[in-house]
């Protein structure tokens, strides 16, 4: 991983905590604690990384880093947070944008806060001069508990600063018919196609930054070029989705349902080609999902867009997929015609700005642009 902190000890406290950055030989402790802890409110999901925690960032990172908390006397791993440093669109500009993720920590764990103060003061010991002065995140918004504590303004820890909320709309694939001309992009068109995205990812806050050689990079990360879906018009690109899978890499487990949902979901399974659904999977099984990537549409045309979604929907069918998930902020203006037109479930996160009291200012300023963060990297 580019720019990866080297592993190790951050801050020695014998019989208490102590903070590592992760190497190779806390791997295997880190996709414990990913197993171990699902992402609370009514559906218990576990956002995993098998079959290697420290390659999970598919190769375009500028900076990854996991800081691992351990037990001081047992050594026993108790808790965990990863900070990915990409390149994104910030108020126009571009900018190396860190990301706070699988912030976890273990439920037998004691002294959560003081696990949470160290674990963040370790992060912070990993910054970098030319970083934006803050980190985006995100939090379930029925986790309740991660919300009343990471947003109470506890001395130790940073403040959140709410940037708005982000929906993750699961589709059931089925057949559908598209109007508009759509088709799976080669080798060739990658080049055209990131300046494409670069071009409409400025206008749109937190927006990745592509590359060239980024798309063509992910080829051996679960999208192959023909996984991408391009519409043109006299032969120029005038939209494109894309059916990204990462279950090589990374994987979504359901572990829980809500009580009524786990009596009902049988029912449910057999009714949801009816109520246009995705199938529920067994607990403990792996999602057969589908990252909707790349999903633009030139001038933000609504109707181009949701015809990329039914060429996605279409194709995913064909390859098998239970489900595609595809995330949008939820002021986006496309988030109601496509609950019309295609139904689904849809799962709400609030995203925010973690930083630090020094960065207020600079939070302050940033424009009102919708967030626009790709789903695949969140």
């Amino acid at each position: 991983m580019a720019g990866t902190a080297a592993p190790g000890r951050l801050s020695p406290a014998p019989g208490r905590v102590r903070f590592d950055i992760a190497g190779p030989a806390d791997e295997p402790d880190l996709r414990r604690l990913l197993r171990q802890t699902p992402l609370g409110g009514g559906y218990r999901l576990t956002l995993e990384r098998e079959p290697d925690a420290l390659a999970a960032d598919f190769g375009l990172a500028g900076a990854a880093t996991y800081v691992i908390a351990r037990d001081g006397d047992s050594g026993a791993a108790i808790g965990m947070c990863e900070r990915v440093v990409r390149l994104a669109h910030v108020d126009g500009a571009v900018r190396r944008l860190p990301y706070l993720a699988a912030l976890r920590v273990h439920p037998d764990a004691r002294g959560r806060i003081a696990i949470l103060r160290g674990g963040f003061a370790a992060l912070r010991a990993v910054e970098q001069p030319d970083d934006a002065p803050f980190a985006l995140t995100s939090i379930t918004a029925d986790n309740h508990a991660a919300r009343r504590l990471l947003t109470a303004g506890i001395d130790g820890l940073p403040l959140y600063r709410p940037v708005g909320d982000f929906l993750t709309h699961a589709l059931r694939p089925r057949r559908c018919r598209p109007r508009a001309a759509i088709a799976p992009a080669c080798l060739d068109d990658l080049p055209a196609l990131t300046a494409f995205l670069d071009r409409h990812n400025r206008r749109r806050q937190f927006a990745p930054h592509w590359r060239d050689g980024d798309l063509a990079r992910l080829a051996d990360a679960g999208l192959p070029p023909h996984r991408i879906l391009l519409a043109r018009v006299d032969g120029e690109i005038r939209g494109s989705i894309a059916l990204w899978d990462q279950r090589a890499h990374r994987q979504t487990v359901m572990r829980g349902y809500p009580p009524v949902v786990a009596a009902l979901r049988p029912a449910l399974n057999r009714l949801a080609p009816l109520l246009r659904l995705p199938t529920l999977p067994p607990l403990g099984e792996p999602l057969a999902q589908a990252v909707a990537a790349l999903h633009t549409a030139e001038a933000d045309d609504a109707e181009l867009a949701l015809d990329l979604v039914a060429a996605a929907l279409t194709e995913a069918a064909r390859l098998r997929f239970s489900v595609v998930i595809l995330g949008l902020a939820a002021d986006h203006p496309w988030c109601a015609p496509l609950k019309r037109r295609y139904g689904g479930l849809t799962y709400r996160t609030s995203l925010y700005l973690a930083h630090w009291p020094e960065a207020r200012e600079a939070v302050a300023a940033l424009g009102p642009a919708l967030p626009a963060p790709e789903l695949g990297f969140l």
